[in-house]
């Protein structure tokens, strides 16, 4: 590689992996040490004219031939190795920054839509993108528009400047989806992250802390308080299971209802108290368990589904 390799993913195949730095994708076999085959290429002949660059890339997880990238301009590409040596024409374009018409762009714009990670479902039919303030969830079947735009930390617009002068806007956030597909997570900053519950229309902001995960508070708040070392937390409470009656589409508190605050407000940020330092840009979901992984800093935190299991649903082709 001419660059720093940014995403290494393993193929479904147990032969082959693929590396990927800011303007190529590498193809290798882990028989083979020292020979790899350039699969996508996007370094211009002319560097001065370069507009993008490849930020994420990963294989489908059932399909060998199949693999999807992610771009700085907010779009995701699939290739078919099937179709050519070299992927340069994709045989689908997710295009995620799109302007409403009339809408005119900004100086953050394309900052803001520069994708930081993609993962596929467990059935490869749906595929999660992070960009800095929304998740985005599309059908690998359909390019018109994403299934479900997920708020992550939109209410941090109105700071994009003060964000832009502290670097903080580069941030590059993960998004996870549970082995069902019912749950999708992505980190933001004063050591929380959101889940989001897509069957419901729900999601909850949890701060990864040894203390109540429901009691949500900026990370300043804790300060004055010693943490202890980190250890298991209860991702959904009793009362979650019955989103559906009081906080989901049919209940009194609307789609967009938090059953922790009762009152159909929406929990965020605090932007008076915002530490963009604490900050949770890694999160994992088990492959088979309701366990999510999140990393803040130099502490690991697992949180728990424990009275709610998040079973795996029956993979589809």
């Amino acid at each position: 590689h001419l660059y720093h390799i940014h995403s290494v993913d393993a193929n479904s195949d147990g032969e082959t992996f693929i590396s990927a730095d800011d303007l190529h994708i590498n193809l290798w076999n882990a028989a083979v040490e020292n020979v790899s085959f350039n699969i996508v290429d996007m370094q211009p002949d002319n560097m001065d004219e370069l507009t993008e660059v490849i930020t994420s890339a990963l294989f489908h997880p059932k399909h060998c031939h199949v693999l999807a990238y992610s771009s700085s301009k907010g779009s995701i590409r699939l290739g078919d190795l099937r179709s050519a040596a070299l992927c340069d024409r994709s045989s689908k374009v997710f295009d995620i920054h799109r302007n409403p018409a009339g809408e005119a762009s900004n100086f953050f714009s394309e900052i803001v839509a520069n994708i930081t990670d993609v993962k596929f479902s467990a059935c490869g039919n749906q595929l999660v993108a992070r960009d800095y303030l929304t998740v985005k969830l599309w059908d690998v079947r359909s390019e018109a528009k994403p299934v479900q735009v997920l708020n992550v930390q939109e209410n941090l617009s109105p700071k994009l400047m003060d964000l832009y002068e502290n670097d903080a806007i580069f941030d590059k956030f993960e998004c996870a989806m549970s082995r069902s597909g019912r749950h999708v997570a992505s980190g933001s900053y004063s050591s929380t992250l959101r889940v989001f519950d897509v069957a419901q229309g729900t999601d909850q902001l949890i701060e990864a802390n040894t203390h109540n995960p429901h009691d949500v508070r900026c990370a300043a708040d804790l300060a004055s308080k010693k943490v202890k070392s980190p250890r298991f937390a209860s991702l959904f409470s009793r009362r979650d299971s019955a989103v559906g009656g009081s906080g989901g589409a049919g209940g009194a508190g609307g789609a967009d209802a938090d059953p922790l605050l009762g009152d159909g407000r929406r929990r965020n940020l605090d932007l008076g108290l915002l530490d963009c330092v604490a900050k949770v840009k890694h999160v994992q979901w088990h492959p088979r368990d309701p366990l999510l992984a999140c990393a803040v800093a130099n502490k690991l935190y697992l949180l728990s589904n424990g009275q709610d299991r998040d079973r795996a649903a029956p993979a589809s082709s």
